[in-house]
């Protein structure tokens, strides 16, 4: 059996990047800055949900998004959670990320959705798609006024299957290069977000294992905020995004040691009905 590990380093980013140069990516100069409409913070339109809908009649040999948000974006392709980017300094919107979407596309209808969101002061979306239909055609989407865009949310609303038939066209706040944002290309920047992305790549037979790793059982799905009811100030029993591992919850606590397929796995701690969140180790062991 051959066995994958989860490596999340800079180093990634950066070699692709070095690939991107080398190869097609989308044109991101054709984008535009997209919104709900011209003044998003003075008239109180934080957030910005748009999608935009094609049609393919076969699979796609590959498809890439170019995207960035001033502040925030979460980007979807039928419906399936892409990827994610933001911050309140300039260094989030000024880098674009790069993902794949190639498996995620199908034949008919598709939708690549997104929602922004501004966290003070402008606030805007670009995006660039390019999709490899075959050897002779490519198909080039381009954020504009073709998108559609909302202010609020709806559930369902990044599905193929949802009725956008009532949002109004994506309003338009310029072409790539217009102020206060400049040109912006690809590679440039790194966003922070970007240097926690995961890659997996083959363990040899010379790899060195941990000698031991402890993780969160019994997994309990994430809510929104309002669906819990207690808070525990000044302790770590909540999401910690202060290191590259993702937050989890569970109602067990579980170790591994060794930290490898044939290791041996010991409950440290069933909570029962509690919650057991994203543990970190004390400072003196």
């Amino acid at each position: 059996m051959r066995h994958r590990i989860i490596f999340v380093t800079a180093v990634i980013v950066f070699a692709a990047c070095a690939f991107a140069q080398q190869s097609a990516v989308p044109d991101i100069a054709k984008a535009s800055w997209i919104w709900t409409g011209p003044k998003p913070v003075a008239a109180g339109e934080w957030e910005c949900y748009s999608r935009k809908t094609f049609e393919l009649s076969t699979k796609p040999a590959k498809a890439e998004v170019l995207i960035t948000a001033d502040n925030v974006y979460e980007l979807f392709v039928n419906g399936t959670f892409v990827g994610e980017d933001g911050g309140s300094e300039p260094v989030y919107w000024r880098s674009l990320e790069l993902y794949d979407i190639t498996k995620l596309l199908t034949v008919g209808a598709n939708v690549i959705a997104a929602r922004a969101k501004s966290l003070g002061g402008s606030g805007g979306l670009l995006i660039a798609v390019r999709i490899q239909v075959d050897k002779d055609n490519i198909l080039q989407l381009h954020s504009g006024a073709d998108w559609r865009a909302k202010l609020t949310y709806t559930d369902g609303w990044n599905k193929t299957e949802h009725d956008d038939g009532a949002w109004k066209p994506a309003f338009v706040l310029g072409a790539h290069g217009m102020k206060p944002w400049g040109a912006i290309s690809y590679p440039g920047t790194v966003s922070p977000m970007s240097l926690m992305r995961v890659s997996m790549m083959d363990v040899g037979a010379d790899f060195n294992w941990p000698a031991g790793v402890v993780f969160v059982g019994d997994f309990v799905p994430l809510k929104e905020p309002k669906d819990f009811v207690v808070y525990v100030s000044g302790s770590r029993a909540y999401f910690e995004h202060d290191a590259a591992t993702p937050a989890a919850m569970g109602r067990e606590l579980w170790s591994l040691v060794p930290a490898k397929p044939d290791g041996k796995a010991a409950l440290l701690c069933d909570a029962g009905s509690g919650v057991i969140g994203s543990p970190t180790v004390s400072y003196d062991g």
